[in-house]
């Protein structure tokens, strides 16, 4: 049987640890040295997936994103590989907007609906 009282674990990450301040439990990548050494983000955050979400009982992730177009494109390329060989959580990108000075969250879905 399902348990209806338990509540959903939502992880709240940040990209890169080094940028801005954020409101975070953790974050995948302390800092980039090299924004154009894509193998070794790839690296680094796919074994931060398999250290801290793949096979865990978190329901929920939001990253939260600084900008840094190499990084985020490394973390949703491992995110998406995830997906293809695991049972994933629910993923939004959080985006900051200057003009609230708080974050919007897009779901991150690749299915066509």
């Amino acid at each position: 049987a399902i348990r209806c009282d338990m509540e959903p674990k939502t992880l709240r990450v940040g990209l890169i640890r080094s940028r801005h301040p954020l409101p975070v439990d953790l974050h995948v990548l302390d800092s980039v040295e090299d924004v154009h050494a894509y193998s070794d983000m790839e690296r680094r955050i796919k074994e931060w997936l398999h250290g801290n979400i793949i096979e865990t009982k978190i329901d929920h992730v939001i990253i939260y994103i600084t900008g840094l177009g190499s990084a985020v494109t490394s973390f949703l390329k491992m995110w998406t590989w995830a997906c293809s060989s695991h049972t994933m959580p629910l993923l939004d990108i959080a985006h900051y907007d200057r003009d609230t000075d708080d974050y919007n969250r897009q779901p991150w879905d690749f299915l066509v609906e």
